[in-house]
């Protein structure tokens, strides 16, 4: 259900869904552009700014990491998570057509933190712009394993530096209903 509101904040973060599907279309110059801006905005502890942004458009580079994802999770035995996969999408990217990878220095205090403000940031202004988007934190798994260099050399993630969260954008090829939500998990300290 959509949301009923006229503040066009509360209203992405009410309509805002994980999709999981997208439509085989690239993102136009001007949608990457206001991406960008959003991720230049995005505030982090004490405004360090230690978080590094790698925007990947290459369908062969983001279709490689599905597949080190993939074999990283077979190799530890994790059938779960690659049954979950297997009944979504080919790809654990569901087919969009930007990867943002969020890494963070290996010693920050704050990385974690600031990479999922980072990540909530891009959702919601993907929502805004009328796109869709996941954020997939699995995606880590390609920069596990004995391959790892490559794969962080391959989208540039910088020396020194973790993968924090990742976030598949593009257009959405599905939508869906919001998940129940539960109210129970909120107190009020008066």
């Amino acid at each position: 259900m959509a949301a009923n509101t006229s503040n066009t904040v509360i209203k992405a973060i009410l309509d805002r869904r994980s999709i999981r599907s997208f439509e085989n279309r690239d993102l136009t110059q001007e949608e990457i552009e206001q991406l960008r801006q959003a991720v230049m905005a995005v505030p982090t502890a004490m405004n360090m700014q230690e978080l590094k942004f790698t925007f990947i458009l290459n369908h062969n580079v983001i279709e490689e990491l599905s597949l080190e994802v993939v074999k990283q999770l077979e190799l530890s035995g994790d059938t779960l998570a690659l049954e979950r996969i297997r009944g979504r999408h080919p790809s654990v990217f569901y087919g969009a057509p930007l990867l943002i990878i969020i890494s963070a220095p290996a010693d920050s205090h704050y990385g974690q933190v600031d990479g999922g403000i980072a990540v909530q940031t891009l959702a919601l202004a993907a929502q805004g712009m009328g796109l869709g988007s996941c954020i997939i934190g699995m995606a880590g798994h390609a920069f596990t394993g004995s391959r790892s260099r490559k794969y962080r050399d391959l989208v540039h993630i910088p020396q020194g530096h973790d993968f924090i969260i990742s976030i598949a954008v593009g257009h959405p090829a599905i939508s869906k209903e919001a998940h129940e939500n539960k109210p129970e998990n909120i107190t009020f300290v008066r």
